[in-house]
């Protein structure tokens, strides 16, 4: 879950610096399968667990009256049964962290500056708006009507030094042609693996993004890939992240599209 939320950081974030010559839109299908059959076993299970009718009854009855005081006090004072509910909690909240990976996400370009936009997950909705006049990146989460200001020195983080082998191995991506890259990146419980597809056939120009960076200085562009991934996939000793790009057009975007909404309150990172 940590390598996923990673990848899916370094995507919204690290595209700033884009240089699109025209409107256009990239979206990316994104997919993650836990591999290790244990956690996938215990995974399995706990949803049974929480998807039991009888769970199911316990949770919407906690739902409904944890804000009531006497609901609470008659909770703690049973302690066999407040144990039960904690146990349920917990395995309800790794699910939702198992589910937290969104189906989508789009990033829109207009001249110098893009907004990526979640679709589906825990983040459905949240986007990232790049002002490349200010240099400065917005997280905008729209369910709550409130945005975050990120400047540019966030990504002064420290590289990890990954081993980069550009392969004989080519794809075709919606139609353009693409080169494999392989990355090893060490970290520091496990070496993560992932393998780029890249293409020079889209006149997106990545090259300003090479000392962007998130989650402790991991990056999502680097000088020696050229061109732009469209497909990404992250490997670890528990899991894969696919990230594959499902449309690729020029299209006028509306100026409106690029700024923080009216009315959405700031919030400090």
């Amino acid at each position: 879950m940590k390598t996923f939320l990673a990848t899916l950081a370094l995507l919204l974030i690290a595209t700033a610096g884009f240089t699109q010559k025209s409107d256009g839109l990239i979206r990316w299908a994104m997919h993650t399968e836990i591999t290790d059959p244990e956690l996938k076993a215990s995974i399995d299970e706990t949803r049974r667990f929480v998807n039991d009718p009888d769970s199911q009854a316990k949770l919407q009855e906690y739902e409904a009256k944890k804000d009531d005081p006497k609901f609470l006090v008659t909770l703690q004072s049973d302690p066999k049964k407040k144990e039960e509910m904690e146990l349920l909690l917990d395995s309800k909240g790794t699910l939702d962290k198992v589910s937290a990976s969104p189906s989508a996400v789009v990033v829109k370009f207009r001249g110098a500056n893009y907004l990526t936009t979640v679709e589906g997950g825990v983040l459905d909705k949240n986007a990232v708006l790049y002002d490349a006049g200010r240099n400065v990146s917005y997280v905008i989460n729209h369910p709550n009507k409130t945005y975050t200001v990120v400047p540019a020195s966030i990504n002064n983080a420290p590289q990890r030094t990954p081993k980069i082998t550009r392969t004989s191995e080519t794809a075709k991506i919606l139609g353009y042609n693409c080169t494999k890259y392989v990355i090893e990146l060490p970290g520091r419980n496990c070496t993560v693996a992932m393998n780029y597809w890249s293409t020079t056939e889209i006149d997106i120009d990545l090259k300003a993004l090479e000392k962007q960076s998130l989650n402790r200085g991991q990056r999502f562009i680097y000088a020696e890939i050229e061109g732009i991934p469209l497909k990404v996939e992250t490997t670890t000793p528990f899991s894969i992240t696919k990230i594959e790009a499902t449309e690729y057009k020029s299209t006028t975007i509306p100026a409106s599209d690029f700024v923080v909404p009216a009315g959405y309150s700031e919030t400090k990172l």
